[in-house]
């Protein structure tokens, strides 16, 4: 089960394909407040769903409680060399027993990317960010933008941003900047940082006030502030950058890499293209804040049920499965080899946007935080207060760092 499931018709594809399979029928719930229901279930020790979607910020604290039920069976160490290494240490968590278990399916890895209208930059005499992409039938050259075509940097970009900024017909970049902890994330690692200290984040290593956040906070509010290049809507929630890049409203929006197929349904395969996050210095690292949505089985569930539940969630691991989520809904698939597969590859026309969106996959980047809903939302409102220039960056960290310390000591974390 999962939220939205009317714009999911690959989860409908995999499961109508695991009973033609199996003979076992599954019944997929649609849910407006999923995690919600998650933590009622569990709470309740309820076996009301048998499974459940999971990720890394809540697997930890759902196995060591012994809400889920280890899959170790269906993914012995040979299975993890289908995944990139990352995935595995998403999969994997502490049981109840102490030792380490693989508590979730993998299903897909979901970096964002800046996606964009080639029609837009060239009216306003912007280069096109496309290069050399791997496997790109007309090569430009260069490789892909922030490599070897221009922006190089994240100011660079800013800068193209302003330049296609040209309200209110044309906006110069839609980005999500409401409760903005992800991509807070991302440019502290980008800067050389990182939120807490040692490997895992608790109310003693909290660390947001470093140099890195602070470069990585003064340059999204540099956007408002100082490019002034932002599309309307962004502080507000639920923004989508795909949604402004399609409708010509904006030159640049960051969304998830699913927007691809979207896009090239609506504008055709030379209609638009993505690129990766420009580093802060020219040659510098590249990153993008990941999702890791995965599938677990509710311990809670009779032994029969979690037994098709186990089953299912094999399945949706499968190349087979993985492959139908990258063709039915353009979706960036776990197992990354997918997405080299001539076979598959010959099936797509937006085969340079894909050749970007893989590589990104290499780039994904995470921090696991506790009670990521309750944590990202105290930090995410000091940051927006940043951006809207309403605190200065260093009082809005100090006061983020203060408040998330306070509630993880409350925790008990």
């Amino acid at each position: 089960m999962r939220e939205r499931l009317k714009y999911d018709p690959a989860t409908v594809a995999w499961c109508k394909a695991f009973e033609k399979k199996t003979g076992i029928k599954v019944k997929l719930v649609e849910i407006a407040e999923y995690y919600t229901m998650a933590f009622s279930v569990f709470a309740a020790h309820s076996d009301a769903y048998d499974l459940i979607q999971s990720t890394p910020s809540y697997k930890d604290d759902w196995a060591r409680a012994g809400y889920l039920e280890p899959l170790d069976e269906y993914f012995p160490e040979e299975r993890w060399k289908e995944f990139p290494p990352i995935q595995k240490e998403m999969s994997q968590a502490v049981g109840p027993d102490g030792e380490v278990h693989t508590y979730c399916a993998p299903w897909m890895n979901y970096p964002s990317l800046w996606f964009y209208r080639p029609d837009i930059l060239a009216k306003y005499g912007v280069e096109d960010p496309r290069g050399e992409a791997p496997h790109v039938a007309e090569p430009t050259g260069r490789e892909p933008a922030p490599w070897g075509a221009p922006p190089y940097t994240l100011e660079e970009f800013a800068e193209i941003a302003a330049q296609c900024h040209h309200p209110p017909e044309i906006y110069g970049m839609f980005v999500s900047l409401k409760e903005p902890t992800g991509f807070l994330i991302v440019l502290t690692h980008m800067a050389g940082g990182k939120c807490y200290t040692g490997d895992a984040m608790t109310s003693k290593t909290v660390n947001l006030n470093n140099p890195a956040s602070r470069k990585a906070l003064q340059f999204l509010a540099d956007l408002n502030l100082k490019y002034k290049c932002l599309a309307p809507g962004v502080f507000e929630a639920p923004p989508d950058g795909r949604v402004a890049v399609q409708e010509g409203t904006a030159a640049f929006g960051y969304t998830h890499m699913g927007a691809n197929k979207r896009l090239y349904e609506a504008l055709g395969k030379d209609g638009f293209g993505c690129m990766e996050m420009p580093p802060f210095t020219k040659g510098g690292r590249s990153a993008s804040w990941a999702s890791f949505p995965m599938w677990s089985v509710n311990a809670f569930s009779s032994e029969i049920k979690k037994r098709g539940a186990k089953m299912l969630c094999d399945h949706v691991s499968t190349r087979e499965s993985q492959i139908t989520e990258l063709l039915v809904e353009g979706n960036c698939p776990a197992m990354a080899s997918v997405m080299e597969d001539p076979k598959v590859y010959k099936q797509i026309e937006w085969q340079w946007q894909l050749a970007v969106q893989k590589e990104a996959t290499k780039h994904s980047t995470l921090e696991i935080w506790p009670l990521w809903m309750e944590t990202s939302k105290i930090v995410g409102e000091q940051c927006e207060l940043a951006i809207k220039g309403e605190k200065s960056v260093n009082d809005a960290l100090a006061e983020a760092n203060s408040k998330l310390k306070e509630y993880l000591e409350l925790a008990g974390r």
